[in-house]
């Protein structure tokens, strides 16, 4: 149970700084810079102050739908793979239980066919 304590106060930015490097040296310099750039840009100015057992699903919702309104859909996407996989890392460490690993899953899925849906919606209307 000490694990389930130290992950209370474990936040967003605390874990993907240990997740980003303890994997960067292993992506490639092209992929570690944008996996960077998503994090530093897009997910910790909005996420990361959250503690990971307190992030739930609306939290995702809501950052998803503030990229959607201000970012490309390859930026949304992108963030949103970055942020997926950060969480998976952290689910796998058993910083987030099970049930919250899916809900939180479930809502960047939704988020990303709704940059995809977004995308169609642009192209088609050229």
């Amino acid at each position: 149970n000490s694990s389930f304590n130290a992950s209370c106060v474990l936040t967003i930015r605390h874990f993907g700084r240990q997740w980003y490097f303890k994997h960067a040296h292993g992506w490639g310099q092209p992929r570690s810079r944008a996996i960077r750039q998503a994090c530093l840009a897009h997910i910790m100015p909005h996420l990361g102050s959250r503690g990971l057992v307190s992030l739930k699903a609306s939290h995702v919702r809501r950052w998803l739908k503030a990229l959607l309104a201000e970012q490309t859909t390859i930026t949304v996407l992108f963030a949103a793979y970055t942020l997926r996989a950060l969480l998976e890392a952290a689910a796998t460490q058993k910083h987030l239980s099970a049930s919250q690993w899916e809900g939180l899953r479930r809502s960047l899925a939704h988020g990303t066919v709704m940059a995809l849906g977004k995308h169609h919606s642009v192209e088609t209307d050229q």
